[in-house]
């Protein structure tokens, strides 16, 4: 026995109880004051007793009816239950199985028959099947997608329902509210679905509408179907109706999966054919070019014609984009950083021209057009394209060259052109003829305007020229007087050519030039001529008294000059002889072989001997500077080692330099070597100019550099010394100038030394040259013919 039967029968004793303890108190207590004689209260003692069974029996019967009531009442509830847990257990077997298709899904319609079949077989309804909304009728739904659990489903693929009239429809009204509708028709005369054959109304009890909505936008419904009258309650709806949101997820994520799918697939189309043509771009290549937070250059994609323009393979470029931004011509690589500044900041089109130089050294013009914009993370990158505009430059470059040419050549010979319509007298000129005319370029012109420039007798004769040019086609070549526009009187040549179209002159075409210089020169040539024959003979007269005074002077000059030559003939003898003397005698003395010398005896002798070969020095360089500049030295070009006649120099020059605490070092090519010229000439240049280094040089280094060109050998000498200044500089390799002169004179010279080195150079077939920075030092550099001197 159940829980509920045991209190009910619980409930039954109880309140028999309670009646019968009632009935026994009360009854007796009423016959006994209703009925005060004891014979009455026994006869109806027996009546009570008879009362009591009838009462109770009542009682019994109404309450075991109540619990019966109660009983049956709860058996059916529990049947309704079980009924809506096994529809509920149904509905969320066949939400499971959906949800598992769902996640496997991977076709929309397959997807679709599986959810019907699933709702059908699973869920145990007899109809459902899905329809989407037809976008160009509003009442009408396209079936995609049907399972029946009987024989017969849906006999149309094409369903409408009763937009906008008194008929009543689940699925119109659940794509009109977006809310699920359940409709019965068990019973319904007035309850008509269109869409639903008569033998389906016959089968069905119960129709159920859900709308699928996906991304806000309404596709269409699920519509489920049962045989069941009671089916879809409150809970079985909200099921189903999670179902038809899985389902509407679903078909959207498919949608979009496939779209996606779409995308890629036109995204990789797009990407071949945007791949094919910027590889197949004449002359070009298109590109993404960025920078990367440090500042370096980055390009995220390149065509193949980057190979083509720049010589380097895309794919090392890629990997450093300072490939490219080393071919940019300096003169180009800062305006074009500015310009790409500019357009990062601005957000504007970047376009450039510049020049590059190519892998194999060759130089090409690029232009770079390209737009940036911004990516989601803030970097700003440029899609643009890199055209080659050389054969463009060159004929630009070309053209210009030619106008510049011709407005050159238009300019210098005063010569333009001009053109008039004979119909409408409306002109053209270029900007020389308006020059002439002093007016403006720009300003229009025409015959009239032209003709108002001649007066008098020349307006006559352009007239009848420009007359006859047009009836009879005759050209003209004219040289007249007018009047500019700024009232200057001016003489021109004015050549007019007849243009045809047919027999009919149309215009008049032709040159105009200025020859007022010209006229005015033949009438000043013919005023010079007449001064000419004038002057001749007094002319004649002064240049043979000239030529008298010349030629004494000449004499006069020659004889200095010998005389200058003896004299230094006789001073080179009579003073070297004593120096030789005592170079010779105080060499002797310090090599001690007339006795023993004391520290301060050698110290006198050093000097005296010092003195004497500084003296010396001094005498021959005047003598090699007067011998050159009479023309007595002789050049002896022959064959000899310059790198060794260098270090035979510079071994001679070391004692010096390091008297001074100077670096004295070489650097020689490994080219230099044997050349003509003359080995003793060459050696006094290198000493010179190696001399003058260490002597203007206090701390730092004298360098020597030997190089070799085409022909030639070149010879500097760098120093750190003084330096000298600019306005000294036209000083230099004048005999007897020193620039360190006046009682402050710190350095000891006759000032010959340049001099010499100059004339020497010459000679050599040579130049030399000088750099000089005051304070920072001075290079001179000389030029000599490795084969000795063209005219040699």
């Amino acid at each position: 026995m159940n829980s509920s039967a045991t209190r009910a029968i619980l409930r039954i004793v109880l309140l028999y109880l309670l009646v019968a303890g009632l009935w026994v108190l009360v009854s007796d207590r009423l016959l006994e004051w209703l009925l005060p004689d004891q014979g009455l209260q026994t006869q109806w003692s027996i009546a009570k007793g008879w009362g009591f069974v009838v009462v109770t029996a009542v009682l019994l019967a109404v309450l075991l009816r109540r619990e019966l009531a109660i009983h049956e009442t709860t058996i059916r509830d529990l049947q309704r239950a079980q009924e809506e847990a096994g529809r509920l257990n149904r509905a969320l077997r066949a939400i499971s199985e959906c949800k598992q298709t769902l996640i496997h899904a991977s076709d929309q319609s397959e997807l679709l028959d599986q959810i019907c079949r699933i709702v059908t077989d699973l869920g145990g309804y007899r109809l459902a099947w899905v329809g989407y909304i037809d976008q160009g009728s509003p009442d009408t739904v396209h079936l995609v997608a049907q399972a029946s659990k009987g024989k017969k489903g849906l006999e149309t693929s094409r369903l409408r329902w009763p937009y906008g009239t008194d008929g009543f429809d689940p699925v119109g009204t659940a794509l009109l509210t977006g809310r699920s509708s359940a409709v019965w028709i068990v019973g319904s005369e007035s309850c008509s679905i269109p869409w639903l054959s008569r033998d389906l109304q016959r089968e069905l009890a119960a129709v159920l509408a859900l709308p699928l909505k996906g991304d806000g936008q309404m596709l269409g419904a699920l519509c489920i179907s049962s045989h069941l009258p009671d089916a879809f309650d409150e809970h079985e709806i909200k099921l189903l109706s999670e179902l038809a949101d899985d389902l509407a997820s679903g078909v959207a994520a498919l949608r979009a999966r496939q779209q996606q799918t779409l995308a890629e697939t036109a995204l990789r189309e797009s990407e071949a054919r945007l791949r094919s043509l910027g590889d197949n771009l004449p002359n070009s290549y298109v590109y993404e070019y960025t920078f990367d937070p440090d500042g370096v250059p980055r390009f995220l994609y390149l065509s193949a014609g980057v190979e083509m323009l720049h010589g380097v393979e895309a794919d090392k470029v890629l990997r450093d984009a300072r490939l490219l931004c080393h071919q940019i011509a300096p003169e180009h690589l800062a305006a074009m950083q500015a310009a790409e500044a500019a357009s990062r900041r601005d957000m504007d089109d970047f376009r450039f021209e510049l020049r590059v130089q190519r892998a194999d050294g060759q130089w090409r013009w690029l232009k770079v057009c390209s737009r940036p914009r911004r990516t989601p993370d803030g970097q700003v990158v440029w899609d643009g394209v890199t055209t080659d505009i050389t054969p463009q430059k060159e004929t630009e470059t070309a053209l210009l060259e030619r106008e510049k040419l011709l407005r050159d050549m238009s300019s210098l010979a005063q010569v333009g052109g001009w053109e008039f319509d004979v119909h409408t007298g409306q002109g053209t000129w270029t900007d020389e003829v308006a020059r002439i005319h002093d007016m403006e370029p720009s300003q229009t012109t025409s015959l009239g305007l032209v003709l108002c420039s001649y007066h008098g007798e020349s307006r006559e004769i352009i007239g009848r020229a420009i007359e006859e040019a047009i009836e009879l086609g005759k050209p003209y070549d004219l040289e007249l007087e007018m009047l500019s526009a700024q009232g200057r009187r001016k003489w021109v040549r004015t050549i007019g050519q007849p243009i045809r179209e047919g027999s009919t002159v149309v215009r008049i075409r032709g040159a105009f030039q200025d020859v007022t210089e010209r006229r005015q020169a033949e009438a000043q040539i013919r005023r010079l001529n007449q001064d000419l024959k004038r002057d001749a003979a007094e002319l004649e007269q002064r240049v043979d008294q000239r030529t008298r005074e010349l030629a004494l002077a000449r004499d006069r000059a020659q004889a200095a000059d010998r005389t200058k030559s003896a004299f230094l003939a006789t001073m080179s003898h009579e003073l070297r002889t004593p120096l030789n003397s005592v170079i010779g005698f105080s060499g002797l003395l310090l090599q001690g072989l007339a006795g023993p010398l004391n520290d301060e005896q050698i110290k006198q002798l050093g000097m005296i001997k010092s003195s004497g070969q500084h003296l010396l020095a001094l005498i021959n360089d005047v003598l090699d500077i007067s011998k050159i500049e009479a023309g007595e030295i002789e050049i002896d070009n022959t064959a000899f080692d310059l790198r060794e006649s260098i270090q035979k120099v510079m071994d001679a020059m070391v004692p010096l330099a390091e008297k001074k605490h100077l670096s004295l070092t070489a650097r020689l090519a490994p080219d230099v070597g044997p050349i003509i010229s003359d080995r003793r000439r060459v050696e006094q240049i290198v000493i010179n100019l190696l001399s003058n280094a260490v002597k203007f040089t206090d701390r730092g280094e004298v360098t020597l550099v030997a190089e070799t060109g085409p022909a030639i050998v070149s010879i500097s000498v760098c120093d750190t010394g003084l330096g000298i200044q600019a306005d000294d500089l036209g000083k230099l390799f004048q005999p007897f100038r020193q620039l360190d002169t006046g009682l402050r004179r710190r350095h000891e010279g006759t000032g010959l030394g340049l001099a010499i080195c100059k004339r020497l150079v010459d000679r050599l077939g040579g130049t030399i040259s000088v750099e000089s920075e005051f304070g920072k030092g001075s290079t001179f550099r000389v030029t000599l013919p490795g084969k000795g001197p063209k005219s040699a």
